[in-house]
């Protein structure tokens, strides 16, 4: 979470709204939305991998509209 909260600090200082994909399992995301983040999409994975090909624990992707 310290590190999501030291980049939300940083992106705010430069947009007013900012969108963040964090995937469900994520420690961040109950934070996240107890500071005002809301959910507006919501995407079902499913695998049937013993061994999944991310750890969606501890991966939120950047993408090109946070940095």
């Amino acid at each position: 979470m310290a590190c999501v909260q030291a980049t939300v600090d940083w992106a705010h200082k430069h947009e007013e709204v900012l969108r963040i994909d964090v995937p469900g399992p994520h420690p961040s995301l109950a934070p996240l939305v107890r500071l005002g983040f809301r959910i507006i999409y919501v995407e079902t994975f499913v695998s049937t991998a013993s061994r999944p090909f991310f750890d969606a624990s501890c991966y939120i992707a950047s993408g090109s509209n946070l940095l």
